[in-house]
C-alpha cells in the first residue's frame, strides 16, 4: 500500500509540473497570478479528493478493475495533437494581442 502513495505523489508531482509548463510557457513569464492561483485551488481540491478517499475507502484501489495490457485505443494522435497546438496558438496570440481583429473597448 506504501507504493500506491508513493505513485500518487510522483503522478501529481508530475500532473503540477506539466500544468504549471503549460500555463507559464506560453505566457512567458512566472509573473502571471491568475496561473498561480489556478494551480492553487486545483491541486487544493484535488489533494482534498484524495485524502478524502485514502482515509474513507483505502479499498478502492483493490477493487478497481485490472488494467488490460491487450487494449489498443481506437483513436488517432492527430487530432488531439491539431487541437492542442490550436489551444497554444491562441493564448500566444493573446498574450502578444498579434490578433488585429479582436477591437478593445
Amino acid at each position: 500500500m506504501q507504493t500506491l502513495y508513493v505513485r500518487a505523489f510522483r503522478l501529481s508531482l508530475f500532473g503540477t509540473l506539466s500544468m504549471a509548463a503549460l500555463l507559464f510557457l506560453p505566457a512567458g513569464t512566472l509573473n502571471y497570478w491568475q496561473a498561480w492561483v489556478f494551480i492553487a485551488v486545483f491541486m487544493s481540491v484535488s489533494a482534498a479528493v484524495t485524502v478524502y478517499l485514502a482515509i474513507h475507502d483505502p479499498e478502492l484501489p483493490d477493487r478497481s478493475p485490472p488494467i488490460n495490457s491487450s487494449f489498443t485505443p481506437n483513436t488517432s494522435p492527430v487530432p488531439s495533437s491539431f487541437l492542442f497546438g490550436k489551444i497554444i496558438r491562441l493564448n500566444l496570440e493573446l498574450i502578444r494581442n498579434t490578433r488585429p481583429h479582436i477591437q478593445e473597448p
